[in-house]
């Protein structure tokens, strides 16, 4: 899984940015999971997936593989 990732993210900084939301599908249902295990709530969960989701598009480029999978770069934003 990680190296589609890196794949994708690769794909998304150098111009493909419409890739963005095969990351998106790919994390999105874990994230929601994690995210409403935090504050209980189910529409304040979507909510804030769909935030850090954007934050993570704006940041992408301040990603390092090295530090962390995508997956918890991704949780460590929500979070």
């Amino acid at each position: 899984m990680e190296t589609e990732d890196k794949t994708l993210i690769m794909r998304i900084l150098s111009g493909e940015t419409e890739e963005f939301r095969h990351l998106m599908r790919r994390h999105g249902g874990s994230l929601l999971a994690f995210i409403e295990g935090v504050v209980g709530n189910h529409e304040e969960a979507e909510d804030v997936v769909q935030e850090t989701f954007v934050i993570a598009y704006r940041s992408l480029h301040q990603y390092d593989d090295g530090k962390a999978s995508f997956a918890t770069w991704l949780h460590r934003i929500a979070y």
